[in-house]
């Protein structure tokens, strides 16, 4: 759910499986998430822990935390439109998210334009830009690092934890 904009923000920190998620929060909703190992005094609101903690058990949790996109191009916007219609525990290529976008409004889009969007993404994880693959089926870009979006990918698969973040490269 979007919301419309306030002037103060709660910088949080939430201590996840893959290191620590840094809120930013107006009120109770989320206009940022972003990975940061930075030291940060309190956790995110109880409402927002607890949909993290059902995510990282493996759940999918339905609806999404309120969150606001600030700033963003209408461009932007239809990306990440048409991106949270990518269903828990699958993914799709950028070329698919492009091709979907021009049916929608009518203008060809490409693959590329649909990367760059999707890697100024500012609610990681709440928007799951990590569902979407390179068209040969690789791990491609990802602001957390492609270890994480390996992770957040099998852990949407199999509904659960198989073994330690880092141990995914090695």
């Amino acid at each position: 759910m979007i919301v419309e904009q306030s002037s103060e923000y709660d910088i949080t920190g939430y201590d996840s499986p893959i290191g620590r998620i840094v809120t930013i929060m107006d009120a109770d909703t989320i206009v940022g998430v972003r990975f940061d190992d930075g030291d940060l005094s309190h956790p995110p609101p109880e409402h927002i822990c607890e949909w993290f903690d059902a995510y990282f058990s493996g759940r999918q949790i339905d609806p999404l935390p309120k969150y606001r996109l600030d700033g963003i191009s209408d461009f932007a916007r239809s990306v990440y439109e048409e991106l949270v219609k990518v269903p828990y525990g699958h993914v799709c290529t950028y070329g698919c998210l492009a091709e979907k976008i021009s049916q929608t409004t009518g203008k060809r889009v490409s693959a590329r334009a649909v990367g760059m969007a999707l890697s100024r993404n500012p609610v990681l994880i709440i928007l799951p830009c990590h569902r979407v693959i390179g068209s040969n089926g690789r791990m491609t870009g990802y602001a957390g690092g492609i270890w994480r979006k390996e992770f957040l990918l099998s852990l949407e698969k199999s509904g659960s934890i198989r073994s330690r973040p880092r141990d995914l490269w090695g």
